[in-house]
């Protein structure tokens, strides 16, 4: 399959969100000289009906080297995707992800660097995922997070430019969905990509397991005061956000039914 029939829209299912965010922090540098450090992994997955389904992300540290015109890639990322051919027989290795930490949040800043661009291109994989995260708040708060639409850009790599500058942007037709929030004393910025035609464009990312995070959140159930018995109620609300996020989806109520009903178990479960 050639990386223009992969669908424009990437859904992260069961714990592929979380760790991805996890990974953007437990990397983020705490040295301000260190501050160009980033997370870098492996996204696995497959098509389902139009949606690539990101169903498990593996770390592998930062990249080798950036300099102003070339990016050296850490020779395990290779090693992993090779390996992942002999293990991993129902997930296929189909991008990269990796964090832009700063001090502070500012417009655009999950948006590709001239190098991510330059980078997408040598490894020939379809997507790329970007998490920008700042540490900048006094007092740790607890987990928030929103689906937001935005415009879409293209994103072209510019020869004349510095590798952490920002590439030749142009604004192109349609929205791209991206997800923020804010956990302890972090906010984040979480966007897709995918390259065609010699350039990264924004592309729609989703999340049924960020969708049921916000669920919970709303329902004021905590991950850390859940029991063990409610991993099952947890696994079905997951689900239940997958099958609603699929186009053409002729069951909405039957599944509305079906995640109420488990949100309401847990919650009398909580409550005693």
């Amino acid at each position: 399959m050639t990386i223009t029939n992969y669908p424009d829209k990437i859904m992260l299912i069961q714990n592929s969100f979380s760790t991805i965010l996890l990974d953007a922090i437990q990397f983020y540098p705490q040295e301000s000289k260190k501050h160009k450090a980033e997370s870098h992994g492996l996204l696995f997955g497959n098509i389902q009906k139009g949606v690539f389904e990101c169903d498990y992300v593996f770390p592998v540290g930062n990249v080798a080297s950036r300099k102003a015109d070339e990016i050296t890639s850490n020779p395990k990322v290779d090693e992993a995707i090779q390996n992942a051919k002999h293990l991993l027989f129902t997930s296929k290795c189909c991008g990269t992800y990796h964090s832009h930490p700063n001090t502070l949040s500012f417009k655009g800043w999950a948006g590709p660097s001239n190098a991510d661009v330059l980078y997408s291109k040598g490894l020939k994989l379809p997507y790329m995922i970007i998490i920008a995260i700042s540490r900048n708040a006094l007092f740790e708060k607890k987990l928030t997070i929103e689906c937001l639409c935005g415009e879409r850009k293209e994103y072209l790599y510019e020869k004349k430019a510095g590798g952490h500058d920002a590439p030749r942007e142009t604004i192109i037709e349609g929205e791209a969905a991206y997800i923020i929030g804010k956990f302890k004393k972090y906010t984040f910025e979480m966007r897709a990509y995918k390259y065609e035609d010699n350039c990264l464009k924004d592309i729609n990312l989703t999340s049924s397991e960020a969708k049921m995070l916000i669920e919970l959140i709303k329902n004021d159930l905590a991950i850390k005061n859940l029991t063990p018995e409610m991993t099952y109620g947890l696994r079905k609300i997951e689900y239940d956000f997958r099958v609603l996020s699929m186009p053409e989806n002729r069951n909405i109520d039957r599944v509305m039914q079906n995640l109420q009903y488990h949100i309401n178990r847990m919650k009398t479960t909580n409550d005693n």
